[in-house]
């Protein structure tokens, strides 16, 4: 009968630390059950990649082209204010750029035609960035206000460059961003930036 002690007890053992497991499992699967999780539309329904990666939005009633070859994701949250992005990797991977699309609704303690360079970015943005220059560019007829940033005190900084307009009480970003390939990396991509901000175009 001794020699049957120490392989109960370790049965026990094996039993007690599963049990804990196997409680929550069953929990966490009874929960999802009575969960009726919302039907998903892939971002592919959205996207023409057989003509330049065109992007349409149906809750703002807009289209935007990416640049080709550059991968469109969905925002993570739909809780957030991101509508679209696309990335793009360098070769090495060690460095990538993206561009996003924000919307904010309009706070209603300023017009944006009050709005400079310095309130946005006072209101905005990060203070470990500083504006680089700014000014002011009419897409297909829609005002818009742009700002070039840099962040502060490094050898290879991060850039972004930003395109603000207002239409139907929302505060419109398109943001480009590039990180980790300082100047020569922005180089490359601030065109393919420009070109893809200036085909934003509400329907």
């Amino acid at each position: 009968m001794k020699k049957w002690i120490p392989i109960i007890i370790a049965g026990l053992l094996v039993l007690l630390f599963r049990l804990p497991t196997t409680i929550i499992k069953r929990h966490v699967n009874k929960q999802i059950s009575g969960i009726q999780l919302p039907d998903v539309v892939p971002i592919s329904n959205n996207i023409d990649s057989e003509h330049n990666n065109i992007y349409y939005n149906d809750e703002y009633k807009f289209k935007i082209y990416f640049p080709e070859g550059w991968e469109v994701k969905p925002p993570i949250s739909p809780n957030n204010d991101i509508i679209i992005k696309a990335i793009h990797w360098s070769i090495n991977q060690e460095k990538f750029s993206t561009i996003i699309i924000y919307a904010k609704h309009k706070d209603n303690t300023f017009s944006f035609d009050d709005l400079t360079p310095s309130m946005i970015y006072d209101i905005y943005y990060s203070k470990q960035l500083q504006i680089v220059s700014s000014g002011i560019e009419h897409i297909n007829n829609i005002k818009c206000m742009w700002i070039k940033f840099k962040t502060k005190n490094c050898i290879d900084p991060d850039y972004e460059l930003s395109y603000f307009f207002y239409k139907n009480n929302t505060l419109f970003f398109l943001s480009g961003k590039t990180c980790y390939g300082g100047d020569s990396w922005y180089r490359q991509n601030e065109d393919l930036f420009l070109k893809s901000f200036r085909t934003f175009q509400f329907n």
